[in-house]
């Protein structure tokens, strides 16, 4: 008799485990999904007008969305699929530098939803 009663708690409790999974009690892990280039306020104050375009992507990173027919618009985006990940970084950052390659202007530009729909 005392074989018989550990393996009937062991089977109880696999068979409530496998009755609370099956409820939808346990929810999988979605893992957060980011694109882009993270800016954040501290880098756009560093930005000033008449700095190079090397000097740019070492402040800033890579730029991913340069435009092919526009060399001079730069375009840095960011989006993610958490809300909580990186709430102050700029949705969609624009440049323009001048014809020699020295920055002339940047406008963080506000998109509605910067979140990644899964």
């Amino acid at each position: 008799m005392t074989v018989k009663a550990p393996l009937l708690h062991l089977s109880w409790i696999t068979l409530l485990s496998l009755f609370l999974s099956g409820c939808g009690g346990i929810k999988p892990f979605k893992a957060p999904i980011a694109q882009g280039v993270v800016i954040e306020q501290a880098m756009l104050e560093e930005l000033q007008v008449g700095l190079s375009q090397q000097q740019v992507r070492s402040l800033l990173g890579p730029n991913y969305g340069q435009h092919p027919f526009r060399p001079n618009v730069w375009d840095y985006t960011y989006s993610n699929s958490n809300r909580n990940l990186h709430p102050d970084a700029a949705g969609r950052l624009q440049l323009i530098f001048d014809d020699q390659g020295f920055l002339e202007s940047w406008q963080v530009i506000e998109t509605e939803s910067r979140k990644i729909k899964l």
